[in-house]
């Protein structure tokens, strides 16, 4: 019998801590080994400065190393969250990680059209599932 908890099929991992953003923040290494799969998420809250509209596109990155040369996924349109353009949103992607090099990180650029010093709350953590080895059925 499997296990009916969800958590015991899941992972969550931080990538991009929760943090005002100007511009691009690249998030932290992420080790996917064991997960075939994953739902990045994309959070954004409150703008500061009070931009006429902005922008935030988050997408997957992949890397041989933890520390090492960070790439994009491609084809990009299956590796990124739609385009945010509201405050207060939540948006995420399914995403097959079976072609992704051992190290995943998100990145999310925002742009804004005006403003003063603007920025915007953001964070993208990223869930991995599709492990490898299912865990075993507890009593």
């Amino acid at each position: 019998m499997r296990d009916r908890n969800i958590g015991a099929y899941i992972k969550p991992a931080d990538s991009v801590r929760p943090q005002p953003a100007a511009a691009s923040v690249n998030g932290q290494a992420v080790d996917r080994s064991g997960y075939l799969s994953a739902q990045l998420l994309a959070y954004v809250g409150a703008t500061t400065g009070t931009p006429t509209s902005f922008t935030v596109d988050v997408k997957l990155q992949d890397s041989a190393t933890s520390g090492g040369t960070y790439a994009d996924l491609t084809p990009a349109a299956d590796y990124a969250v739609a385009q945010i353009v509201a405050v207060n949103l939540l948006k995420w992607k399914n995403v097959d990680l079976s072609k992704a090099r051992p190290f995943i990180r998100a990145v999310a650029t925002i742009a804004f059209v005006g403003g003063t010093s603007p920025t915007i709350q953001v964070a993208c953590p990223i869930i991995l599932g599709g492990a490898d080895t299912l865990p075993t059925a507890t009593a």
